[in-house]
């Protein structure tokens, strides 16, 4: 994870290579309504709750380029699916992922989906080295981080 998340920094600090084009939309090209809106309404609540001006926007990509560091947490998980595998599939997959993130709540444990590693997929890739036809899931939904255990019985 180190190297990853080295080799994404460096990307970022304009230091490494250009990130290759994305595989797909992370949403449709023409958000309709109320989609469009409610995605804009929960970004300005995301970085009024960072307290993080609309107007300051190198906090707010800042605050976005933590999604790359797993925002510090020390494990990250990868999941990857077959390419020929269809939208059946990445629903199953996304249930599969649920199941998880419930396991590891029951172990004291925080997790949350990552979307933004889909931008960086040609670097996970080349770290993770996945074997095959096999594409990144987050390469369309999936990523998970635990956070840390939380105090209690």
């Amino acid at each position: 994870m180190a190297l990853l998340r080295a080799k994404v920094r460096q990307r970022l600090e304009g230091d490494g290579p250009a990130p290759a084009p994305v595989e797909y939309d992370i949403y449709p090209p023409k958000l309709w309504s109320p989609y469009r809106e409610r995605r804009f309404v929960n970004g300005e609540q995301l970085y009024a709750a960072l307290e993080i001006p609309r107007e300051d926007k190198p906090a707010r990509l800042g605050q976005f380029a933590k999604n790359w560091d797993f925002f510090g947490a020390p494990v990250g998980l990868m999941l990857y699916v077959d390419r020929g595998m269809g939208r059946p599939q990445w629903g199953d997959l996304g249930i599969w992922l649920q199941s998880v993130m419930l396991l590891l709540r029951e172990a004291g444990l925080d997790s949350c989906p990552q979307e933004a590693w889909s931008a960086q997929h040609d670097l996970v890739a080349e770290v993770v080295r996945p074997p095959g036809e096999r594409t990144d899931v987050d390469a369309h939904f999936h990523r998970c981080r635990a956070r840390q255990y939380i105090d209690g019985d």
